[in-house]
């Protein structure tokens, strides 16, 4: 069982994606019926392969309405924090972020600034540059899975201007988001996309231990 907890007002939590086969398989009818030539038989919903693919795992919801773009970024270091800040500067970038043991040099990541959220820390962002022109988007929910467990999250085909590297977490690795920030997907934006509150931004699915040790054999005979 995988068990999900709202931690504030403002998270959406993930759920069951749903295909519209009634109304495929009404649209099909109408037209064997109603016209001469025109068919509506080969269409996704009424692809059984296609519904299972889909419908498996649960969709996970973006819980702010938001327009996000390409980010540039580098990772700078130095003992002098002032140094720093003139080196990203006379560099061009415009925001520094602290990550580890580095700083996340950032240009052209206004649009991040806007979303900033209440949390049981005070106001906190809710993208935060990671790297590579990734950002960490953090959901406002905590998650846990059955131990031994893995929990991976993939994309979706509906926002192509939207990366979200897959990813793979273990129930320790959640335990510990659980007990910080919560649950967060990273994403890589590859130009102007305009994303709604509620729209769907990537799947996560349940894989069983078992799911990874699985070996591939090539039958010769």
């Amino acid at each position: 069982m995988v068990q999900v907890r709202a931690r504030y007002p403002w998270a959406l939590l993930p759920a069951k994606a749903h295909s519209e086969v009634s109304a495929a398989k009404r649209d099909a009818a109408l037209y064997n019926e109603q016209f001469r030539w025109l068919r509506r038989e080969r269409v996704p919903e009424l692809c059984w392969p296609w519904r299972l693919g889909r419908e498996a795992g649960w969709v996970i919801p973006s819980p702010v309405h938001v327009r996000m773009d390409r980010i540039e970024d580098v990772e700078l270091s130095a003992d002098d924090p002032e140094e720093l800040q003139a080196a990203a500067a006379a560099a061009g970038y415009d925001a520094l972020w602290r990550r580890g043991p580095v700083h996340i040099a950032t240009r052209g990541a206004g649009w991040v600034r806007e979303s900033e959220v209440k949390t049981d820390r005070g106001w906190e962002a809710m993208f935060v540059p990671n790297g590579g022109g990734t950002l960490e988007w953090h959901l406002g929910w905590d998650v846990k899975i059955p131990a031994g467990y893995f929990l991976l999250v993939l994309g979706t085909d509906e926002l192509p201007q939207l990366e979200v590297p897959a990813g793979m977490l273990d129930s320790k690795a959640l335990t510990r988001l659980n007990q910080t920030t919560g649950m967060a997907i990273a994403i890589r934006p590859r130009g102007p996309v305009e994303i709604s509150r509620g729209q769907a931004i990537a799947r996560m699915l349940l894989l069983h231990p078992d799911s990874l040790k699985a070996q591939l054999r090539e039958d010769t005979q």
